[in-house]
């Protein structure tokens, strides 16, 4: 992992991924830590770098189609990742967000299944 762990972050799940960016699938790894997920890209795509969504950012994860790990933020974006075992990336990140919103005392939307993915709304 490129990515420096925070004071008291931990790895909590890893995998090979591939981020959706435009029309390219951009290969690498998918870090769940105990306060960030991380996606590194692999050096040799046409598309390269680091994506960091703050655990308290995420608003919404499920599944989808194909193996697609769907994210949407607290600012309605949406991110996907191709991963293995999709379906168990979304209770792992259920249980991490808890756990912050838990030491928080804060709220936060329950996990969907793909038919109740809310649609964003665009403008």
């Amino acid at each position: 992992m490129k990515t420096a762990l925070l004071k008291g972050e931990s790895i909590v799940k890893e995998g090979v991924a591939n981020r959706q960016a435009g029309f390219e699938s951009v290969g690498g790894h998918l870090y769940l830590t105990s306060k960030r997920l991380i996606f590194e890209s692999h050096d040799f795509n046409f598309q390269t770098g680091i994506t960091i969504i703050d655990i308290n950012d995420i608003a919404n994860v499920g599944s989808s189609f194909p193996n697609a790990l769907k994210i949407e933020t607290t600012e309605k974006a949406r991110v996907y990742f191709i991963c293995r075992k999709r379906k168990e990336w979304v209770p792992e990140i259920e249980n991490v967000k808890e756990k912050i919103i838990g030491n928080s005392n804060g709220k936060w939307n329950k996990i969907l299944r793909e038919e109740e993915f809310s649609p964003l709304k665009e403008g």
